[in-house]
């Protein structure tokens, strides 16, 4: 405790979240803000391809950024928290007996680093399953799926981008992904396990909520409602999907009055 004393003086710790610098000799990764800003996701999402899909948090506020942190930094207390509590929600709302443990390839021809195959390993290893890391390979290279504007480009964008390298018939395969906004590149994954005979799970650390039919990813700051999605059942239009409609007609009037704006003065310029 006295060596983490002094070498938090001299080396201070800082949020994995936000940054803040984090009282000298706390062990937590968080800074109180953020820690409480971080909202547990109770949702199952039981749709084909998958069996099950769960989540550890909703992507918002604090879980948000500890996801872009890790998708561009490795900092490995980061990656084992991620890792734990992914496994956490495994085993909750699992029976925890899969066959391989794999992940979602990332975009990208020269990947240095994978949250997800990182988070992957620690998951395979604490469960006792084998570690696939050819299980899923990609075909062909696929831009960012940030850049795309609609859950239709994500759709297109992933399609068949992806091929089952090994044997999986009649094999439990459990998915580790970092996060899911519109589940396009989740589902494509499921798809192929499925069509190649094996019973797909997934698990992500963080998930956005909004209806699969959403055209554009828009994080809001609210709990997510505990439901199970069946396959045969449409996802109701709820108060959260009116709030989300209701977010992107403010936005795109606030556009319009910037560009409305930005066009008036330059006018002024030309005059001037």
């Amino acid at each position: 405790m006295k060596f983490s004393f002094v070498g938090d003086l001299f080396f201070p710790k800082r949020c994995a979240s936000c940054g803040k610098l984090i009282e000298v000799g706390s062990d937590c990764l968080f800074c109180n803000e953020c820690a409480h800003s971080m909202v547990k996701d109770s949702l199952v999402d039981e749709r084909y391809p998958f069996r099950r899909v769960v989540s550890a948090y909703v992507y918002i506020d604090g879980a948000a950024n500890v996801v872009r942190n890790m998708k561009h930094e490795y900092i490995p207390k980061v990656v084992d928290f991620a890792a734990n509590e992914v496994l956490n929600v495994i085993t909750a709302n699992t029976d925890g007996k899969f066959d391989v443990v794999t992940f979602v390839p990332r975009y990208g021809k020269h990947v240095p680093y994978s949250s997800s195959k990182d988070m992957a390993k620690r998951i395979s290893k604490s469960l006792g399953v084998p570690f696939g890391e050819k299980t899923i390979i990609k075909t062909r290279n696929i831009k960012s799926q940030t850049s795309c504007r609609s859950d239709k480009e994500r759709r297109r964008n992933v399609s068949n981008a992806f091929s089952v390298g090994e044997d999986v018939r009649e094999k439990r395969v459990l998915v580790i992904d970092d996060v899911q906004t519109t589940g396009s590149t989740l589902r494509e994954v499921g798809r192929v396990l499925a069509e190649s005979g094996a019973e797909p799970f997934g698990a992500v650390f963080a998930r956005v909520c909004l209806a699969h039919n959403s055209k554009k990813f828009v994080p809001v700051g609210k709990t997510a409602e505990t439901i199970s999605f069946k396959p045969d059942r449409e996802i109701p239009f709820s108060a959260f999907d009116r709030d989300i409609a209701r977010l992107r007609r403010k936005r795109r009037q606030r556009r319009f009055r910037i560009k409305t704006i930005e066009k008036f003065k330059e006018k002024i310029r030309r005059r001037v």
